[in-house]
């Protein structure tokens, strides 16, 4: 560990106050998490009538508590805690008795603004066309949740559309700003949105005793929002001392301005920005400390030349053969997979790794989430997903949406079939097949002609049991009838229909039908699955609750009701908790937060998404944004921002691992299109010239082929026998046979 160079710890003519800063920067995997824990560990036995704190990223929070227990000589934390900005917030609300305002997320912020943007209509210019569409509704949904985010208010919005912008962007501010303040009125004294929860926290900050004088240790930041930057500037003012682990190649002066395209762009800029609030506010930097890695230039292994020379494009080259860093090259993202499970469990079943000393990086986790998920599961390899369900598709959202667009589309033969063949409506499926068959023939559709006797037998259906099918569709109706009987007079309340619904879930006994069938997922060892089917039911009443207590006395027509019931659906995440103690991690570079592993594998290293190509949408343009930026007005970043922070997350990512990374890629899509390898991989073999890509084909004559499952035998056996049915038997196989004969 070594001093800041190049600049004193107090600079001359500054008021010295109590309240300092430090900073602990270095490169990643140079311990400075272990190093700042311990002294924060020593410091709060040595005071314990002092508070101290660990404030790390919302993801970040368990993980961190348990690295700071396994250190703690006690294993107990005391006056020692780590939490997220939210977390502390709401410790802080309980500390003051602040009444704990109702926080709105993202479903009920997609519902209101549905029922903001109807009302609204008629005053938009740009986006009254564009309301309807497929995922208009949540990009708006997401500009105001960043508008929040970022401190921008509909005001704002208004000045920077009279300020000679560009006709476009204009519009589009002035659309922007009408739903904005629409929605901020509604939510008025209602509801708080997540985003908010912060600003609330900076107002009463200041009141609190648990913050003053308390010990901040800020660890695993990439940089902060102008919200937390505020919050930072106050505990500045009222706490004893703050530190800020930054994470900073070693060869980088942290007090000099990178540009745009520097890998450590974002922790230069941090601590600037830190510094800067620090000289507003007349406090002084008291530390300034480089952590290193520990291994010497004589001992140092390819994974530390990795980390010292990846994306710094300096020339360094490693000449030997590296054995820790591996490129497997698979013919698609299926055989990836496999492959990348076969490696697993080589290296626990030959090299003594534990699953928790495994982690897997996807470039694309939408693409191979489910082959991964599929192929461990066949394996036996235990894993935890690091995602959020989407759970929209599940059976019970669409028993809900069915149910709805049935009576709010007047019956037609299309809506009712797509409610009757809901895996949650009771009923065999031959009686349901027989209904569908029945309809198509005699030409049904319509509330009239289904609640009508069936008399008529057509000729095709011969055979048909008139009086059960009519019991059984008469039996469906009934299920239907409460809602439509809502919406005889073209409008419903919200809170009814909600009501209504809730009773139709009870009615077909869905909650115990989707717990079956969790039990069911728990038997497979689908931890996935069974977790989804477990929280499903909770998470529909939990949006239905959410829809009555906001719109509960509000009038819908048919089609508002439909929107504002699919915007809720949508948002539901279902989060996922471990199922072993003993797993692998599957993630992403962005949302997932690694300990400490022995061994690192990264799929989908092809070109467009190592790094991934961000998808064209939103409300405005990356030069919109710019144009904004100029103005004051900072929001999320632009395609090319978010590519340079994509750098640095991977940079973190393929540093991360202490003995052994595989990056793996493949030759063709699903569907047979050929694939690039990532130009990530072109510097790899710049950096390492001596790294060959090991190629997917197994040898059809290689005689000791080590097998580390069940599966693979079986694999391997058909395609033996594929072999000896083409004529192509293996020597090994024709001479078995032979000894039989």
């Amino acid at each position: 560990m070594e001093p800041a160079r190049g600049r004193s710890r107090v600079r001359k003519g500054r008021i010295k106050r109590e309240m300092e800063y430090s900073f602990l920067y270095g490169p990643s995997g140079s311990g400075k998490t272990n190093l700042s824990f311990k002294k924060m560990i020593r410091a709060s036995e040595e005071h314990p009538e002092k508070h101290f704190f660990v404030i790390v990223p919302e993801q970040y929070s368990m993980l961190m508590q348990k690295r700071l227990l396994e250190l703690h000589p006690r294993h107990a934390s005391g006056n020692l805690e780590v939490m997220s900005f939210n977390r502390l917030a709401w410790k802080v609300f309980a500390e003051l008795y602040v009444r704990n305002p109702e926080v709105l997320d993202d479903t009920g912020k997609a519902m209101l603004l549905r029922k903001v943007a109807s009302e609204h209509a008629s005053e938009l210019r740009v986006f009254s066309g564009k309301l309807k569409k497929a995922g208009f509704t949540e990009h708006v949904k997401s500009m105001i949740s960043e508008m929040y985010q970022y401190g921008v208010k509909p005001e704002d919005l208004k000045k920077a559309a009279g300020a000679g912008l560009r006709l476009p962007l204009r519009r589009k501010l002035e659309d922007l700003s009408v739903l904005y303040e629409a929605f901020d009125n509604t939510i008025r004294d209602r509801a708080l949105p997540t985003e908010q929860v912060l600003h609330v926290f900076a107002e009463v900050a200041e009141r609190s005793t648990l913050l003053k004088g308390a010990v901040f240790l800020f660890d695993a930041f990439t940089g902060f929002t102008p919200v937390q930057y505020t919050l930072i500037e106050k505990l500045l003012l009222m706490a004893e001392s703050l530190s800020f682990n930054v994470t900073l190649g070693h060869e980088v002066f942290p007090f000099r301005k990178s540009g745009e395209e520097d890998l450590f762009r974002m922790s230069t800029e941090m601590i600037a920005k830190i510094m800067e609030i620090g000289e507003r506010n007349g406090t002084s930097v008291k530390d300034a400390f480089c952590t290193l890695r520990s291994s010497s230039s004589s001992q140092q292994s390819e994974l530390d030349f990795l980390e010292a020379h990846f994306l710094r494009y300096d020339g360094a080259v490693w000449t030997e053969i590296p054995e820790k860093i591996r490129v497997l090259e698979s013919r698609d993202p299926a055989g990836e997979a496999e492959r990348t499970a076969l490696e697993i469990l080589r290296l626990v079943k030959e090299k003594g790794y534990r699953y928790r000393e495994i982690a897997v990086i996807a470039a694309d986790m939408e693409e191979s989430a489910s082959l991964l998920s599929h192929e461990f599961r066949r394996q036996g390899i235990p894993f935890y997903m690091d995602r959020n369900l989407n759970v929209s598709a599940n059976p019970l959202p669409e028993l809900l949406r069915a149910a709805l667009n049935c009576v709010t589309d007047y019956y037609s033969a299309g809506a009712f079939l797509r409610f009757l063949k809901c895996s949650l409506v009771p009923g065999s499926m031959l009686l349901k097949a027989q209904c569908d068959n029945y309809m198509k023939a005699a030409g049904i559709r319509g509330y009239r002609r289904l609640s009508a006797p069936w008399t008529y037998l057509p000729g095709s259906e011969q055979g048909t049991d008139l009086a059960e099918l009519n019991t059984f569709k008469d039996g469906i109706l009934r299920l239907l009838e409460p809602l439509r009987l809502l919406f005889d007079g073209g409008t419903a309340e919200v809170g009814p229909v909600v009501r209504a619904l809730k009773s139709l879930i009870e009615e077909t006994g869905a909650e115990e039908a989707l717990q079956l069938r969790k039990k069911r997922f728990e038997e497979e060892s689908d931890a996935e699955h069974a977790r989804e089917y477990e929280r499903v039911c909770d998470e529909c009443l939990r949006i239905m609750t959410e829809m009555e207590e906001l719109l509960g006395g509000e009038r819908l027509n048919r089609e508002e009701m439909n929107g504002i019931l699919e915007s809720g659906l949508n948002e539901i995440r279902v989060g996922q908790i471990p199922a072993f103690a003993d797993r692998v991690q599957v993630g992403d570079l962005t949302r997932t937060r690694l300990g400490k592993v022995r061994a690192l594998f990264l799929t989908g290293a092809n070109d467009g998404l190592l790094p991934s190509l961000r998808q064209k949408g939103g409300v405005l343009t990356d030069r919109e944004k710019t144009a904004l930026k100029e103005l004051g007005i900072t929001l999320s970043p632009t395609a090319r921002e978010d590519l340079c922070t994509q750098r640095y997350y991977l940079y973190r990512m393929l540093t991360s691992p202490t003995e052994q990374l595989s990056l793996s890629y493949a030759l063709y899509d699903r569907a047979g299109k050929t694939l690039r390898p990532s130009g990530i991989l072109m510097h790899l073999f710049r950096l390492f010239p001596k790294l060959v890509p090991e190629k997917a084909a197994i040898s059809e004559t290689e005689t000791e082929e080590p097998l580390f499952s069940g599966l693979q035998a079986e694999r391997l056996l058909v395609r033996d026998l594929r072999a000896a049915r083409e004529g192509e038997m293996l020597p090994e196989l024709r001479d078995l046979l032979i000894a039989r004969d």
